[in-house]
């Protein structure tokens, strides 16, 4: 494996040296069009085709070796790693540390950084280390670069947290599981069935390694849906009839791209906006809703079709209709708007009543309310609650397992779109 050349504190900035990319970087910060354009020339289409494609990458990595130990259950101390350091990704390495603080037990250090820009990682570095100073000592370990994730997971870290756009989640879990590490990863896991697939492989064998993972579906955690769905799964409305979903979000503007030179850069900057990188999931609340209504009935969807309104100046619609055993109906819809109504949640409907989980409330056929839950969360709801849940089963030597429900609800999430791109039952 190439030795990486770290970002130091004083000159980390766009024009830092970029690991075993460095070679493809002119180090001046005019030239990082060039950076893009000559990695892409170096990596072929891996980055730009998604998660199926970049696999190949992930086993040439794994195969090189990566070193990596994991402290035994019950260490005073967990040493985090951070590959993505987006918004999510830093509110996940914060989320991490303030569990370590709640628990009294000791203390969740974030000691290793990576992502593909200089600018996200020292905005999410200097974010983290202005709120939490003593649970950061990450020193010289920061990394720049489409493969900066090796410099992480060669790090002596306990968990890596994986927050990076979804294309990437296969080739970073092949190589975290491979590394020996505890893994937390948002999801959507992967883009497409090809990725699903080699999770689901490299999930078996976390398991013999007896790795922990967890994915980041922070709805679980929530206490009001929490009671919600044992609320339903109790029987309060009756028998099931139908469930409905909506998801939605302001309308975005494809960013401007100058020439070639800086189109994989936009991309990556944007990669909501390509299903290559994103799974064409640009509301991943959606994939969170078909998770709850697997929860709720236990099962999976069996099949999908679906039709998507034209992308026009106002507003796109999909709308998706999900078959479950025993041929129950889920309709799902997604809104992407400027201004207007923009609907989020999960609807059940029995022969008693019905329910709006979003809002844990239940209603009788009159619309009477029936129950509503009083549960109050925590600070940071359920995005918080899932990382103190993780260090408390850590540090308890437990392995929390979270794969199945992650692979069954994306897998759902990619049956929708394969319905309507193929405009026919799936």
């Amino acid at each position: 494996m190439s030795k990486k050349t770290p970002i130091s504190k004083s000159t980390a900035s766009a024009s830092a040296p970029r690991g075993p990319l460095a070679k493809y970087v002119d180090p001046s910060a005019g030239n990082r069009r060039e950076f893009f354009t000559r990695s892409t020339v170096a990596l072929g289409s891996t980055v730009a085709l998604g998660g199926s494609v970049a696999l190949a990458a992930g086993e040439a990595a794994v195969a090189a070796g990566l070193a990596g130990g994991v402290h035994p259950g019950g260490s005073d101390t967990f040493r985090i790693g951070l590959i993505g350091c987006g918004a999510r990704g830093k509110g996940a390495a914060i989320e991490a540390i303030q569990a370590g603080r709640r628990s009294g037990s000791g203390s969740v250090q974030l000691v290793a950084m990576a992502d593909v820009f200089a600018n996200n990682l020292q905005t999410a570095y200097r974010t983290i280390n202005g709120r939490h100073s003593d649970c950061v000592d990450v020193g010289k370990r920061r990394y720049v670069g489409l493969d900066a994730w090796r410099g992480v997971l060669a790090a002596d870290i306990d968990v890596v947290i994986l927050a990076t756009p979804p294309v990437f989640r296969p080739l970073h879990f092949v190589a975290a599981v491979e590394a020996g590490k505890h893994v937390f990863m948002e999801c959507p896991i992967a883009v497409d069935e090809a990725g699903l697939q080699q999770i689901a492989i490299t999930g078996e064998l976390a398991r013999v390694k007896n790795l922990a993972i967890a994915v980041g579906h922070q709805r679980r955690h929530e206490a009001r849906t929490r009671d919600c769905v044992e609320k339903l799964r109790d029987g309060m409305i009756g028998e099931f009839l139908y469930a409905r979903t909506y998801s939605g979000a302001s309308s975005v503007s494809s960013a401007p791209m100058a020439n070639d030179a800086v189109e994989l850069e936009s991309q990556l900057r944007h990669w909501t906006q390509f299903a290559c990188l994103g799974g064409d999931f640009a509301d991943d609340r959606h994939l969170h809703s078909l998770d709850i209504v697997n929860w709720v009935l236990g099962d999976s969807p069996t099949a999908a079709q679906g039709f998507s309104g034209s992308p026009e100046v106002d507003a796109a619609y999909q709308l998706i209709e999900f078959t479950y055993p025993n041929d129950f109906p889920v309709v799902s819809q997604r809104r992407d708007t400027r201004g207007g109504n923009r609907q989020h949640g999960e609807h059940f409907h029995g022969t008693l009543g019905s329910c709006d989980v979003s809002r844990a409330i239940m209603r009788d056929r009159s619309g009477k309310v029936l129950w509503q839950s009083n549960a109050t969360e925590i600070a940071g709801k359920g995005w918080q609650q899932q990382f103190n849940v993780l260090v408390d089963q850590l540090r308890a030597g437990e392995r929390p397992f979270e794969l199945d429900r992650a692979l069954a609800s994306n897998r759902a999430a990619i049956m929708g779109t394969a319905a309507i791109q193929s405009n026919a039952v799936v």
